[in-house]
């Protein structure tokens, strides 16, 4: 009997331990990707944002595993807790929640925001996808780029004011890239080609003037000093970019993860093979 006993005990424990296994397991956010999954049989998803419970999410055709979801279009659909899915737009390359979850999107070559009473407005007109929202979400930066003269223009928006106005706070030939803000707000970074050589630049916003600062890459040229090993690349896919903290970056090459001073500009780790 008492042998009985404790293996009805041994018993009760692992069901108990299971079940726990399986909670945690459908509770995972890769669980929960899975099943959105589900809801798009045959249809490529790429999760622009996640927030309490409620995911952001794009849907389209597949497309080759090579292909960077960075300037994918797809239909953008909010999914609540119960997996309901819900159309927002069409023809969307970048999406992110607000605190109070508004959505913030762009579609059509306009940025758009859209609240949680369903009432669309526009931010900003004739501007590229990338966009950046202050951790306070008092200001809006994106990139304007000037096909007449081939020069990008880096704008921010105040957008926490009851008079917004849009400021240029960096100008250049070629195209802007990818502005984010680290995590306290006082440093603005994005990639630029302004002297041919896609590089990491800063703006320093704790100045009542910020100007731009060069991060990588000085005094190197297009052609051979790209491929040398002074050369710091810039990320395969702003996607793949995490801060360690708010004086580290780390990203994917495409030859392995580095990680980066953002202050010095010195590759302080990483496993790309290419970097010494």
């Amino acid at each position: 009997m008492k042998k009985c006993f404790i293996a009805a005990i041994i018993l009760i424990v692992c069901m108990a331990l299971a079940c726990g296994l399986f909670f945690y397991k459908t509770s995972s956010p890769q669980a929960a990707q899975v099943n959105i999954e589900g809801l798009f049989p045959g249809k490529q998803t790429h999760i622009f944002d996640v927030q309490d419970g409620f995911y952001l999410v794009g849907i389209s055709d597949p497309e080759p595993m090579d292909s960077s979801p960075d300037f994918l279009r797809s239909d953008l659909y909010t999914i609540d807790k119960g997996m309901h899915p819900i159309h927002i737009e069409s023809d969307v390359t970048s999406a992110k929640f607000t605190s109070d979850r508004d959505i913030i999107y762009f579609s059509h070559g306009n940025l758009m925001r859209r609240t949680s009473e369903q009432a669309t407005s526009i931010i900003a007109q004739n501007v590229e996808s990338d966009f950046a929202l202050s951790p306070d979400e008092d200001k809006i930066v994106y990139v304007r780029h000037q096909s007449s003269d081939e020069t990008s223009k880096l704008l921010s928006l105040n957008i926490g004011s009851a008079a917004p106005s849009e400021n240029v706070i960096a100008s250049g030939n070629g195209e802007i890239f990818w502005p984010v803000f680290t995590p306290d707000g006082t440093q603005l970074l994005f990639v630029a080609a302004f002297d041919g050589v896609l590089s990491w630049y800063r703006l320093d916003l704790n100045n009542p003037d910020p100007q731009v600062l060069q991060i990588t890459n000085q005094g190197l040229k297009p052609g051979p000093d790209v491929l040398s090993p002074k050369y710091i690349p810039v990320p395969q896919m702003l996607e793949s970019l995490k801060f360690i903290d708010n004086q580290t970056i780390d990203y994917e090459t495409g030859n392995g993860r580095i990680s980066l001073d953002i202050f010095s500009g010195q590759i302080v780790g990483g496993d790309d093979e290419n970097m010494d």
